[in-house]
């Protein structure tokens, strides 16, 4: 689980609260990203979709393409459920670079499938 919030500082940046205004940014930690690889890591839904969070608010406006390949989801009812929680949780999206999102071998059916076309849909309108 710490290999994942490092990641997710990585793409996302570090929160950094500015004290005279109570204005909260992200600080790039790291150069720029284009693509983020994260196959066969036996992630969850939620920890992919956490991932994912992070790679499209990447602070740098960067992460063109992210492959989540091979990580076994299933199309239960509670993985929809967690796919549409986590990825419905970004409220504001900075970033619309986000081209290409591969999910081959995850065993996801129609239904997961259908409320992640729909949230990238939503990422380019």
């Amino acid at each position: 689980f710490q290999l994942i919030e490092i990641t997710r500082d990585i793409l996302q940046g570090v929160k950094v609260v500015d004290h005279a205004t109570k204005q909260a940014k992200f600080l790039p930690v790291a150069r720029p990203v284009s693509e983020f690889h994260c196959k066969n890591a036996g992630l969850s839904v939620g920890k992919a979709t956490s991932l994912l969070t992070a790679a499209i608010r990447n602070v740098l406006d960067t992460v063109e393409k992210v492959d989540l390949s091979n990580n076994p989801f299933d199309d239960s009812t509670a993985n929809q459920a967690g796919f549409k929680h986590g990825l419905s949780s970004i409220q504001k999206v900075t970033t619309r670079k986000l081209r290409k999102l591969t999910l081959r071998s995850c065993s996801i059916g129609p239904e997961s499938a259908a409320i992640i076309a729909h949230f990238i849909q939503k990422l380019h309108h």
